[in-house]
């Protein structure tokens, strides 16, 4: 799907710079302008973290302007890959704002009052945005004309905070909540398509690889992708099971969901469950994630049950489940590189006298087959059906400003989709690419929906719904991971691969959860000869090592302070190839980057 850029966008963009970049759609074809002397050096921005590119502005390298040029130009160029749907009509107004605020004021007081002045930022596409920046859809066309009454707690946070709203990210429509249908598609922006495995060409012929594209992973996935290309210096994703997590894992980035207990604020946020979803940050690096965490985290402390942050005298202590790891967080799927990876990562901190590693705690998790049972499963459907219904009922409300093409609830959701159905519930070929869906799976479903409506709520007080509430915090929590971080010989954070089920022991738990880059799967790994697609596993696919922690605010800061810890270690062990210049890039991809680094 080509993204629809505002006329008034590209206009203000060509007023605003003798040379631009041009982008032709039809050939997706990217065309450098002349390179000038005289035009700004920007860092490398698939590779530039929050730290640098604010250290630019502040010494004036570049301007906010032609920061948000460049992202503006790089979405753009990566148009064909589906990653962004709506674009902020006055993002560059914006951007020069926050550079008259920054010529305006010392460099303390802006930072101090801006601690994000200037940078660019996209957010998931079910994160309320300001109504005149652009309507927020959750990828749906139903939602095109709902417009909101004003942006979402986080979202306003961040441009108080002086980040410029680029626009917004696709997912998986209503973030998976529509319908069975692949990971990272929605009517109104496709299917996002990874940047990773390779053309067929590239993979001596594979004909599996044809014409095709791995799997992101979603909800999330647009976001990931845009801060692997460095269509922004950062995003906001939304996790109700793995959705910040997984695709951030597979896009090679930091992902990083808060625990449950107030928190974060999701007032404005498309919901599914009002006790499973969560806003984080996904970004470069573990230091940028805790940045833009802490613009717009909630001030007070944690409300619930929790765990008593007690800092031990001594080394960190780092719980890591081997036993489980193929049974379990692996899930199902044969990767050896997985565990592989993360021995080998293992090895190199047992040396490090920061950390303790302990393979098998006294405190094992005894309880990750509970967690993801069939008895939980269907606790879980019953809360997140229960809440969908109520939850997008009462967005639609009061979240949303009456008009006769938007539907006022989740009845007028289904119904629209119904009227709409070649937009909305296509069969057959995939809509934008031509080619033959999954075989198990297509985009006309929408049976998530239909069965949230489906129920008798009752309220929030309806019995089987408190009984499942109930039952999950106990399996997830007090019986699941609260003993394994308990006092004395518990653990302070457990390591486990991003990859499989972590996310959902992270999410049904209610606990903290940050993911970093680990490795990638070979360039030449098989695919199957019944392979289809998106790809999932394909050559050169990211996947990373995730910590968890216990629930409690004072966790987080724990956890995201064992992250930078172990992120450097696995900086000092990368020292062959890059991320983004490496083979594992798609041809195309790559050359793009390439052009894109000559203005």
């Amino acid at each position: 799907m080509l993204l629809r850029i505002p006329t008034s966008l590209i206009v203000l963009g060509l007023s605003l710079v003798s040379a631009a970049p041009t982008y032709d759609p039809q050939q997706q074809t990217f065309l450098p302008p002349p390179y000038s002397s005289t035009t700004p050096t920007l860092p490398i921005l698939e590779e530039a973290s929050l730290s640098q590119l604010l250290s630019g502005l502040r010494n004036g390298s570049f301007t906010s302007l032609r920061l948000t040029q460049a992202y503006l130009s790089r979405i753009t160029a990566f148009n064909d890959l589906n990653a962004i749907i709506t674009l902020n009509p006055h993002a560059l107004t914006e951007a020069q704002h926050a550079d008259t605020l920054r010529s305006n004021l010392s460099s303390s007081i802006a930072e101090a009052r801006y601690p994000l002045l200037g940078l660019g930022f996209l957010v998931k596409d079910n994160i309320a945005i300001p109504p005149s920046s652009g309507p927020t859809t959750a990828g749906s066309y139903a939602l095109v004309d709902a417009v909101v009454r004003e942006a979402s707690p986080v979202v306003q946070r961040l441009l108080d905070a002086g980040a410029v709203l680029l626009g917004t990210t696709n997912l998986d429509e209503f973030a998976q909540a529509k319908g069975d249908h692949p990971w990272a598609w929605s009517a109104r922006g496709g299917q996002t398509k990874s940047i990773y495995a390779p053309e067929e060409e590239e993979a001596g012929g594979d004909v599996a690889l044809q014409n095709g594209f791995g799997d992101v992973c979603g909800s999330s996935g647009g976001s990931a992708l845009a801060v692997a290309l460095g269509l922004a210096s950062f995003t906001l994703g939304t996790q109700t099971g793995v959705s910040i997590v997984c695709p951030a894992g597979r896009a090679g980035v930091v992902g990083f969901k808060p625990g449950r207990g107030g928190m974060m604020p999701m007032e404005g946020v498309v919901p599914i469950s009002k006790h499973l979803d969560v806003v984080g940050p996904i970004a470069r690096t573990v230091e940028d994630a805790e940045r833009v965490w802490r613009v717009i985290k909630h001030p007070q402390e944690w409300e619930g049950d929790e765990v008593a942050v007690k800092r031990r005298k001594g080394p960190l202590r780092i719980g890591v489940p081997f036993e489980v790891f193929q049974s379990q967080l692996i899930d199902e799927d044969d990767l050896p590189q997985i565990p592989t990876a993360l021995s080998t990562l293992l090895t190199r901190l047992t040396t490090d006298a920061r950390f303790l590693i302990l393979p098998h705690p006294r405190n094992e998790v005894t309880n990750i087959s509970a967690m993801t049972s069939d008895d939980t499963r269907a606790a879980t459907s019953i809360i997140t059906t229960h809440e969908l219904k109520l939850g997008l009922n009462n967005y639609l409300k009061n979240w949303t400003l009456p008009h006769h093409n938007a539907p006022r609830d989740l009845q007028g959701i289904i119904d629209f989709n119904k009227r709409h159905s070649s937009l909305e519930l296509p069969l057959g070929p995939f809509p934008v690419f031509g080619h033959p869906p999954r075989s198990d799976e297509s985009y006309g479903d929408q049976s998530f929906l239909i069965k949230a409506q489906g129920i008798e709520v009752g309220g929030w007080q309806n019995a089987s719904y408190a009984r499942a509430r109930e039952e999950v915090e106990r399996v997830g929590w007090r019986e699941g991971l609260k003993p394994y971080f308990a006092e004395g010989e518990g653990v302070d954070v457990m390591m486990v691969p991003t990859e499989g089920i972590s996310g959902t022991i992270a999410s049904l738990a209610g606990v903290p959860q940050i993911t970093i880059p680990l490795s990638s799967l070979p360039f030449d790994y098989p695919l199957p000869s019944n392979a289809t697609w998106p790809l999932y596993p394909h050559p050169s696919m990211r996947f990373g090592v995730s910590l968890l922690a216990p629930r409690g605010h004072g966790h987080h800061e724990l956890l995201l302070e064992v992250a930078r810890m172990v992120e450097e270690v696995l900086s000092k062990m990368k020292t062959e190839g890059d991320w983004m210049r490496g083979k594992g890039l798609r041809r195309s991809v790559r050359e793009r980057l390439e052009a894109l680094r000559e203005w």
